[in-house]
């Protein structure tokens, strides 16, 4: 036998006594992991991930979200629409080209870092010129059909039925610089009829119950916050008579369902292969059982910690920071799908009730009729503790602002409202 077959053989033989004394090690693991995590669901969160999964059945869209469907598609963003996969990469051909600029979210982008709405760009006003008529038809089933209701199957996770969340984000867009457009020229009840539309739409997506949903609601809900707070005739009545949004509930919510989906994948899933490996490999036999093992990992501490998770505040980062360090850095560590960590994402809803109330703030203070100097300070609800503090500055304006907003927590990507606000 030649000598290099024999070397070959060896080092198989080598690889092969670790890879099977893992594999051993890991399926013990698992075998003491899995009554772990079902016992820790039923002492934290009084049933098993299977029964909570149950209470969530597989559903299909209803006829609102196939209305709204079609009258997306006249702007070519279909909301039901399977996505398709992204072509395979061509070294040869170069660099993809860049994906192109979003008019609408520019300029939103734009505006809400200056904290006012900037003049519209010529290539926004033509591109709501252009699509008046379409997005004219998709306010009007928002006008007259019931909620849209997402298909969604939370034990297919994550493959299950969603909707096409880059064109619900790029309707959401449109939708909101058309609102402030309307204000611009003089319309601002226009304005607020369709922001409330708007604002309905996007209540409908923290009922799909998958986490990835209830972030996009809450980056759009940043978007009608601050809508709220450029469009002339805004009032706290108006947000008071919307439907009440709570983003930090849906979100430990849609963790917690999250984590029973892992439990339930770890327990009932046929894997093959694990995705994203080279064609011919298949590291099921070895990779599945550690897989198998984070997904319990993460199941059962996900139990333990995310109830504690209604009662933290966006402006306690560092219990915050206690309460994600213990929870496995699954969204990370395997290649399921990207998602920020869970310190974000936990903190995120908290800061988006925050900003909420912010905006009730500013348009409570737009509808007085203060003169001379005003002091006044309002308990935060959000951030038990801390105040609005609402004062009278040089310039006769008046500034409102959170009492030791430097420390609370802030997203690491993206525009951020400011908690504080000048006339």
């Amino acid at each position: 036998m030649p000598s290099r077959t024999i070397r070959i053989l060896r080092t198989l033989v080598a690889l092969a006594a670790p890879l099977a004394l893992a594999f051993v090690i890991v399926q013990l693991a698992i075998s003491r992991e899995a009554p772990r995590t079902l016992a820790a669901w039923k002492t934290h969160v009084g049933l098993s991930p299977d029964e909570l999964l149950a209470r969530h059945p597989a559903r299909t869209a209803n006829a609102a979200a196939v209305a709204l469907d079609a009258a997306a598609a006249r702007l070519e963003l279909p909301l039901l629409k399977e996505v398709e996969p992204d072509p395979p990469a061509n070294d040869s051909e170069g660099p993809p080209a860049p994906r192109p600029p979003r008019p609408a979210k520019v300029w939103l982008d734009g505006s809400m870092l200056d904290g006012h709405a900037r003049p519209f760009p010529p290539e926004l006003e033509t591109l709501l010129a252009e699509q008046d008529a379409a997005l004219g038809g998709v306010l009007e089933v928002l006008r007259t059909s019931p909620p849209p209701e997402w298909p969604e199957d939370l034990q297919r996770w994550p493959d299950g039925p969603r909707p096409h969340f880059v064109n619900y984000i790029k309707l959401q867009e449109l939708l909101c610089a058309r609102a402030i457009h309307a204000s611009q020229a003089g319309d601002p009840r226009r304005a607020l009829d369709e922001l409330a539309l708007a604002w309905r739409l996007n209540a409908s997506l923290l009922e799909h119950h998958e986490l990835i949903s209830v972030l996009i609601a809450v980056a759009v809900m940043r978007q009608h916050a601050f809508a709220l707070r450029v469009v002339p005739g805004a009032s706290s009545a108006w947000l008071a008579e919307r439907e009440p949004l709570h983003p930090k509930d849906a979100i430990a919510t849609m963790l917690l369902l999250e984590a029973a989906s892992h439990y339930h994948k770890a327990q009932h899933a046929e894997w093959s292969d694990v995705g994203n490996l080279p064609d011919g490999v298949d590291f099921a036999p070895v990779f599945n059982p550690w897989l198998r093992h984070m997904l319990l990992e993460s199941a059962r501490v996900s139990a333990e910690r995310l109830p504690l998770v209604a009662d933290v505040s966006p402006c306690d980062v560092d219990a915050l920071e206690l309460l994600a360090g213990d929870l496995p850095d699954l969204r990370r560590a395997i290649p399921l799908q990207p998602a920020e960590s869970y310190l974000s994402v936990l903190a995120r809803g908290g800061r988006m009730e925050l900003d909420l109330e912010l905006t009730q703030r500013i348009l409570e203070l737009r509808s007085s009729r203060a003169d001379g100097d005003v002091t006044d300070a309002t308990p935060s609800l959000v951030c038990p503790g801390r105040a609005w503090i609402t004062e009278r500055v040089p310039g006769d304006k008046r500034r409102v602002h959170l009492e030791k907003s430097e420390t609370v927590w802030h997203p690491d990507k993206g525009p951020d409202l400011s908690l504080e606000y000048l006339e």
